[in-house]
């Protein structure tokens, strides 16, 4: 079976999408991209004429398991990818027909129809409020089901051409960004890059949480009923004079730059546009707290690496926003910073500098707006342990001993061959 690619219909940054000749969906990924910053590595329309025949027989199959390659992680990642998507079953998603890899470029062939949102806005102008209303909902019950998975799967951006809206007004996933899908152990992540409708916390490369998604429902809202990119400055009225005020109040907390604001789940969204609005954010002040395990590291020896964790947790209201930052430039920790109300934080200490026979100390400082807390790392080092005479002797002995039957045997093939032999076989 043959897919023809024949209608370019766009690219993203590293991927671009083609209509089949049978109608189906083919999105093309670079699985090679190049790391320079804000680079577009997408396929191109020129670069989609070798792809005018794909056999469907070398693509991978979906139901097969398929060993690991030699290396090739673009490749294993792209698998695993698109198998755990294949498993989400639900009528806002697509059916992914065929996947495979074929040299650097990973192919999804979906099925489905429609069009696409952003195409719909451009073409026949702005959505009814009623019409936008039935797009959400849609979307709302797919956050529901992703959002009660485990693990809990976020998609932290929902852009209008990565959704495509059927004859009945109903909006599908039907291609699934640039990013990465799986994120291990906590989440999955789908559709990373940048755009306009990214979560704050996509754009801090900060921790997401399905308040995300919610941020997400409310940019994708504003656009419909506006055509106009989100913009929390901008009241919705102000670009959509026809949307009514539940809908502006409702798109407009979503839009809330601070997670906490927002709507904090599907059941709170859903209910707010029926007008239920849940109550208002709890505003209280943070409460910068430290759970931290053994930080009492050695006796190690001078070079070896010590390791340890502790978490941190806002027992107050509102969304956190922390710094670490430790003392001594032999700590290092992951995260430096964060955003949210949970974090573990990551140190490691690396003891090749530092005097043996000694304790050191050094200081984490966590800082929260104006509460500050440290944590304090310690590590013994050892000296270095002396070579007793035995060990001496066992050194001297493995360095001498070569030399001496290097010598023996000379002298050997000298009395036996002649000097003159022997200098013509050094020669």
């Amino acid at each position: 079976m043959t897919t023809s690619l024949h209608r370019f219909l766009g690219r993203g940054k590293v991927a671009a999408l083609f209509e089949s000749s049978g109608g189906e969906i083919v999105q093309v990924f670079n699985l090679k991209p190049s790391e320079a910053e804000g680079q577009e590595n997408a396929p191109t329309e020129q670069d989609g004429i070798p792809w005018a025949a794909l056999d469907a027989a070398n693509l991978v199959g979906l139901g097969k398991d398929d060993p690991p390659s030699r290396g090739d992680f673009a490749r294993d990642w792209f698998v695993r990818a698109v198998r755990e998507i294949h498993q989400w079953k639900h009528a806002a998603l697509p059916t992914i027909e065929r996947a495979g890899v074929a040299g650097d470029r990973g192919v999804l062939v979906l099925k489905g129809s429609g069009q696409s949102l952003l195409v719909r806005v451009e073409e026949q102008g702005v959505f009814s409020e009623e019409g936008a209303r039935k797009v959400a909902a849609g979307l709302l019950d797919l956050l529901g089901a992703l959002h009660g998975r485990t693990p809990e799967t976020i998609l932290g951006e929902i852009r209008p051409s990565n959704l495509w809206v059927d004859a009945q007004g109903g909006a599908h996933v039907l291609t699934f960004g640039e990013g990465r899908f799986i994120e291990p152990p906590r989440r999955v992540i789908v559709n990373r890059g940048g755009s306009p409708f990214n979560s704050p916390e996509r754009r801090k490369n900060s921790r997401e949480t399905r308040a995300s998604d919610i941020y997400c429902v409310g940019a994708l809202l504003y656009f419909l009923v506006s055509g106009h990119d989100p913009d929390f400055d901008v009241p919705l009225r102000q670009v959509a004079p026809s949307a009514g005020e539940v809908l502006e109040r409702v798109v407009m907390r979503c839009l809330q730059e601070k997670a906490h604001r927002r709507y904090q789940d599907v059941g709170q969204l859903r209910g707010a546009l029926e007008g239920r609005e849940p109550p208002p954010p709890d505003e209280r002040p943070w409460d910068l707290q430290i759970r931290t395990g053994n930080t009492e590291h050695g006796p190690v020896l001078p070079g070896e690496v010590i390791d340890g964790s502790f978490d941190i947790r806002n027992n107050g209201g509102g969304t956190m926003e922390c710094n670490v930052d430790p003392s001594e430039d032999w700590i290092m920790v992951n995260p430096k910073e964060f955003e949210g109300n949970e974090e573990t934080i990551h140190y490691w200490g690396n003891t090749e500098k530092l005097m043996p026979d000694n304790r050191h100390s050094g200081i984490i400082r966590i800082s929260a707006g104006k509460q500050v807390k440290m944590v304090t790392v310690n590590v013994m080092v050892k000296p270095v342990p002396k070579m007793n005479v035995v060990q001496r002797s066992g050194w001297t002995l493995r360095f001498w001993l070569p030399l001496a039957a290097l010598a023996a045997a000379a002298f050997w093939y000298a009395t036996t061959h002649g000097s003159a032999a022997l200098m013509k076989f050094f020669k």
